[in-house]
């Protein structure tokens, strides 16, 4: 199992739709693909799900989330309740109450090779209950460590019992403690950038967090005895690159990404920038900074095609074949620009292909 974030100091760089594009580009290079939506906002959820299949769920659980232990004790199939689909902070809960977990929900099927774990707007209690338990992982408390490496180890456990390949994070665009024990416990994480100063001051942060992450962590895996060590990666996450999304194109322009000129000059800062503010010991391969993920098959703006894929919950490509599904509206218009939506597929596998390749496979 490789453990992916997505991961940006800067919102609205399109991270949620290009996330789960990908997961479905590798579902269709036969890997097995878990989604996690660690973004309190539960953009990725809200893509992936309707409104009231998200409200079913969380309504289940809203005893659990005011007070875990007495809605358990209070359960007569307890049980057989906690083995249904969940939200993330309903899984994270127990933690969050003292107690351990004595569960692994069923993730929640999108298609034959992808599954999800939805989010929960409620899930930055979560992250509050961990900034709390920081300090005392220092002192070797079983339960603040298991705290701390509650993602990761939750990665590995939905890895081993439903043999995913991929388990990919969406985050929030914060530089907190949540995205804190996800970034830096992963195997890898990329940046999705827009071509604006935005992106260039975000890469700065995210390269100053993991300077103080790493600092952090290698100071406590130092003091953890040998059986707590196991509950933490070899390593702390590598920079796979970054990704370009959302450049508007210019068929005239005399660059090779044919954007505007003014938003080409940032992106050509990019390399430097992630060299310059990120250590190298967060990069994967330095040869790999220098061009954008997947050169130039997603870069540009699809427009309302993503809208489409959003208020459908399925991605680009799939949407001329789910008549059924759609107002007649809106399959007119998806219909009569069928081919452009068929197209993204190959692209986004081209993309999928690039990831593939930056980590070894």
């Amino acid at each position: 199992m490789k453990l992916i974030t997505i991961f940006n100091n800067k919102g609205g760089v399109g991270k949620t739709t290009l996330l789960y594009h990908l997961a479905y580009a590798l579902s269709e290079l036969n890997k097995k693909v878990l989604l996690l939506d660690l973004d309190p906002q539960c953009n990725l959820t809200i893509n992936a799900l309707s409104e009231d299949k998200i409200q079913s769920i969380w309504e289940a659980e809203d005893n659990y989330i005011e007070d875990y232990k007495t809605a358990k004790d209070s359960s007569e199939n307890y049980k057989d309740f906690v083995m249904q689909t969940h939200s993330i902070h309903f899984i994270l809960k127990p933690l969050e109450d003292g107690l351990d977990f004595d569960f692994l929900s069923k993730p929640l099927r999108l298609s034959r090779n992808i599954d999800i774990i939805p989010g929960r707007l409620s899930l930055q209690f979560f992250e509050s209950y961990v900034s709390r338990r920081w300090s005392e992982a220092f002192t070797g408390n079983p339960h603040a460590i298991r705290t701390i490496s509650s993602i990761r180890n939750l990665a590995e456990r939905y890895a081993k019992k439903y043999k995913y390949d991929f388990v990919l994070i969406d985050t929030s665009p914060s530089l907190g403690d949540l995205n804190k024990i996800s970034v830096a416990l992963s195997d890898y994480f990329f940046i999705p950038c827009s071509p604006d100063i935005f992106s260039i001051y975000g890469i700065r942060n995210i390269g100053a967090a993991l300077k103080n992450w790493s600092k952090e962590f290698n100071v406590l895996l130092k003091l953890l005895p040998e059986n707590q060590l196991s509950l933490f990666p070899k390593e702390l996450v590598k920079l796979l690159g970054y990704s370009l999304y959302r450049c508007q194109k210019k068929s005239d322009a005399k660059n090779k990404l044919k954007i505007p000129q003014a938003h080409y000059n940032y992106v050509q800062l990019i390399p430097d920038e992630i060299i310059q503010n990120i250590s190298k010991e967060f990069i994967n391969s330095e040869q790999n900074i220098n061009d954008n993920i997947g050169g130039t098959s997603v870069i540009y703006t699809h427009n309302t095609l993503t809208s489409m894929a959003q208020k459908y919950h399925h991605p680009i490509w799939l949407l001329p074949n789910k008549k059924e599904e759609i107002d007649k509206s809106d399959f007119a218009t998806i219909s009569g620009n069928r081919s452009i939506y068929l197209d993204t597929r190959d692209n986004y596998k081209i993309f999928a292909q690039d990831i593939l390749s930056r980590i070894g496979e």
